[in-house]
C-alpha cells in the first residue's frame, strides 16, 4: 500500500503536466485508498499485538479514560471544536488498555464521521448493572444503517463474552 501511495505521489507530483483532469482525479483516488487501506492494516495489526498481550485487569475510572482520549483526539486535530458532555460514568473492571482502544476507536469515529464544519459533540453515557457496566457513545455524524445494528450488537457481546473486552 505504501508503494502504490508513494509511486502515485510521485506521478502527480512529478509528471502532472502530462496528465489529464481524469488521470489527476484517479491518481487522488488511488492515493486515498491507499492511505485508508495502509490506516487499516496498521489497526489491524495493532488490534492483533492487543490481542496476545496477557490482560491485566483491574478498576477503570471510565470517565478519566475518555476524557484523555478526546484530549488526543483534540491534539491530533486542532483545526475541529471537540466537545464532550458525559454525566457521571460508573468505573468498570477491565483491562484499561482494550478499553481504552474501545474508546479510541469509538470516539475517533464520532470525529471522523461528523460534518467537518463546527463543532463534534458527543455524548458518553453509563450505567452500572448487576452483572455488566453498560456505556454508550452518541454523536451526531452520519451513523449506519440500523438494519445491521443487531449484528453489530451480537459481534460487540461475543467478544465481550470472550475476554477480549
Amino acid at each position: 500500500m505504501r508503494a502504490l501511495d508513494g509511486f502515485s505521489k510521485i506521478l502527480l507530483e512529478e509528471h502532472a503536466s502530462r496528465l489529464d483532469d481524469e488521470g489527476k482525479r484517479l491518481l487522488h483516488v488511488l492515493r486515498g485508498n491507499a492511505l485508508r487501506i495502509g490506516r487499516l492494516i496498521d489497526d489491524i495489526l495493532r488490534f492483533l499485538a492487543m490481542g496476545r498481550r496477557r490482560l491485566v485487569c483491574g478498576r477503570v475510572d471510565v470517565a478519566k479514560l475518555a476524557s484523555e482520549v478526546i484530549g488526543e483526539l483534540q491534539a491530533a486535530s486542532p483545526a475541529r471544536r471537540l466537545r464532550l458532555e458525559m454525566p457521571a460514568l460508573p468505573t468498570t473492571w477491565g483491562d484499561i488498555d482494550m478499553i481504552r482502544l474501545v474508546l479510541m476507536n469509538l470516539l475517533a469515529n464520532a470525529v471522523k464521521f461528523s460534518p467537518g464544519d463546527g463543532e463534534v459533540f458527543i455524548e458518553i453515557g453509563g450505567a452500572a448493572g448487576d452483572d455488566e457496566d453498560i456505556y454508550s457513545v452518541t454523536d451526531h455524524g452520519v451513523g449506519f444503517d440500523m438494519a445491521h445494528a443487531d449484528k453489530f450488537v451480537q459481534g460487540v457481546r461475543a467478544s465481550a463474552s470472550g475476554g477480549s473486552i
